[in-house]
């Protein structure tokens, strides 16, 4: 799950917006002191005090930074198994999991939103949608929590997002780059980890997201012919994902570095990777994915190895 501050939430909130502590103190009906405080971290806030600061920066109040509206652990952890089938591209278990969440939750902003991405990006990998479909399905969604939300007036400039708001970002970003508009793509990226980065969402959840969208955007610099650029963040991916004991991820982003260095050496027509260097990741991706039992990774890791260009 994702923790936030919500003391950097109302200031960046406000900032985003361009009020003063004085004047969102004034609209909420609070001392200016207390905002102040607020925004420190300094003054526990309540729920009616809450709701009064969102209504002013013209959130949904019921908006809160979850991921669903009802706190089951349940639901968190059929959200956590979706996800999970999305970074393995399952999409069996991506319908099994969807049709799960959608028999537990309600029918209120926050749930329809998270039912519609999720939707959204199973039939787009299934080939049911295209990506001009796929994106304006994830924007409407986007739309149900940042009604006034379009890219131009929102890619230069800080909002705290919530995590449900940046999976969709991270989504728009995906689709973007498949269909080859892989400038917009990599700023959405570049908007979500800045997010990440910011302070006011942190948890393990938090990091392993990071990995996901930083592993998602050497994709994209792939479909550019920027292989050492990609090979470079993968690699930093990978240590980051030992650390965290990520297993997806390590499987994931040992088969990525292989793919580079194979692509590098067939472009520069030399061995700038040793084929034993090759040989040797793809045979940790393999028993790692296996261990797993990961078997599209470890397909692919088998293909890998016989792949000549």
């Amino acid at each position: 799950m994702a923790n936030y501050k919500v003391g950097d939430i109302i200031r960046l909130s406000r900032n985003f917006i361009g009020i003063s502590q004085e004047e969102l103190a004034f609209r909420a009906g609070l001392a200016t002191e207390t905002i102040s405080r607020i925004e420190s971290g300094k003054h526990k806030i309540t729920a009616q005090t809450y709701k009064k600061i969102m209504n002013v920066l013209n959130y949904f109040p019921e908006r809160n930074y979850a991921i669903c509206s009802r706190r089951d652990m349940e639901i968190i952890e059929e959200r956590k198994l979706l996800e999970l089938a999305e970074t393995k591209y399952e999409h069996d278990n991506q319908e099994y999991y969807i049709n799960r969440i959608k028999e537990q939750i309600g029918d209120n902003v926050i749930d329809r939103q998270y039912v519609l991405r999720a939707e959204a990006m199973l039939k787009y990998g299934r080939d049911e949608k295209n990506s001009k479909m796929a994106i304006q399905e994830l924007e409407q969604a986007l739309r149900f929590t940042i009604k006034d939300w379009n890219f131009e007036e929102y890619k230069d400039k800080k909002y705290p997002y919530t995590y449900q708001e940046l999976i969709i970002l991270m989504n728009l970003s995906d689709v973007y780059s498949v269909a080859e508009q892989c400038e917009k793509a990599l700023k959405m990226y570049d908007m979500v980890i800045k997010c990440l980065d910011s302070g006011y969402i942190s948890g393990e959840d938090m990091e392993k997201f990071r990995l996901v969208v930083k592993r998602n955007m050497t994709i994209t610099y792939e479909m550019m012919g920027k292989y050492e650029l990609a090979l470079r963040i993968l690699e930093e991916v990978l240590e980051e994902s030992i650390v965290l004991k990520y297993g997806t991820m390590i499987s994931l982003a040992l088969y990525d570095i292989a793919w580079n260095m194979k692509k590098i050496n067939e472009i520069n027509q030399c061995e700038k990777y040793p084929v034993e260097e090759i040989n040797e990741t793809l045979k940790q991706t393999y028993y790692i994915a296996s261990a797993r039992e990961d078997n599209r990774i470890r397909n692919l890791a088998e293909w890998l190895q016989n792949y000549d260009g």
